[in-house]
């Protein structure tokens, strides 16, 4: 599902800036949605049992819905709602990633969870510094601002392969027939 909604919101913004539309609108809503699908993710392990709180998904779409409001009709990233997201994000999944180093048995390249994890921080982690400073870089310097922003796709494309790996991971292994 995730890889799905992340796929067609990169389709949109593809499509949106090359037809020279805003699309920022589209990309503040997606925070959102990912941040609950990731929330999601992570509370299937038991490592991720704090991310299943409906507080903390609560208490993050109020203080996103605020910051969607304060940014109004400008086309403004909501930098502020990513970033305690980002936090959120990592925490959870380097959780998540310590007790798979810790307990897992055989070869983590075989294990999807610590695909997924490696897509999550890498993502997030790479991306937080770019993005906390676009607001800055978008009224500073516009052609330096264009060019962060592709580290953001090249993140993006490599937080999508590192999810292929995952999906090809957890595909069920076929049983021998009796």
């Amino acid at each position: 599902m995730w890889v799905l909604i992340c796929s067609g919101t990169e389709f949109i913004g593809i499509v949106t800036s090359l037809a020279g539309i805003v699309n920022v609108a589209v990309f503040n809503v997606f925070i959102l949605l990912e941040f609950v699908l990731l929330l999601r993710l992570v509370s299937l392990w038991p490592q991720g049992r704090t991310a299943r709180s409906p507080w903390l998904i609560g208490g993050f779409t109020v203080f996103w819905a605020v910051e969607m409001w304060h940014v109004g009709a400008r086309p403004q990233f909501v930098i502020y709602a990513f970033l305690l997201a980002t936090v959120f994000h990592v925490t959870f999944y380097l959780l998540l990633l310590w007790a798979i180093v810790n307990e897992h048995r055989g070869p983590l390249s075989q294990y999807p969870p610590f695909w997924l994890c490696l897509s999550v921080l890498l993502f997030f982690g790479g991306s937080a510094p770019i993005i906390g400073s676009a607001n800055y870089f978008f009224r500073v310097d516009l052609a330096l601002a264009d060019q962060l922003f592709w580290f953001l796709r090249i993140l993006a494309v490599i937080k999508f392969v590192l999810m292929g790996i995952t999906c090809l991971r957890a595909r069920p292994t076929p049983q021998p027939a009796a």
